[in-house]
């Protein structure tokens, strides 16, 4: 019978990798493989603010702009890193838009403007 391996973390350089290798497949447009390579780093590290990001990103590119709302819904959790919080931002105010909430989108663009 073969052994079975449970895997409890990655090294730094390993999950750097995952990561470099996940954005990889977005850029390519392998949006459902981007997809996974996040899930994958999330089940390892569910505090991953660049995972949780890139499903959002994943979401939107896929025009799953619902999917986006919930997935950002904690805003401010993204608030420890300055770029990928004005990422989420501005894709959560894009999709408040497409589902047709424009005054919700608004609000955030303008306290956005009133911050910088």
């Amino acid at each position: 019978m073969a052994e079975s391996i449970e895997i409890k973390g990655l090294t730094p350089d390993e999950n750097n990798t995952l990561k470099i290798l996940t954005y990889f497949y977005f850029q390519m447009n392998h949006v459902d493989s981007a997809n996974r390579g996040a899930k994958a780093i999330l089940a390892l590290n569910p505090k991953d603010i660049w995972a949780k990001a890139m499903l959002i990103l994943c979401a939107d590119n896929k025009e799953e702009y619902e999917k986006v709302l919930s997935l950002s819904d904690e805003i401010n959790e993204f608030s420890q890193d300055k770029d990928i919080y004005r990422s989420v931002y501005l894709l959560r105010a894009r999709a408040l838009i497409k589902t047709g909430r424009e005054a919700e989108a608004n609000a955030m663009i303008n306290n956005l403007r009133e911050k910088v």
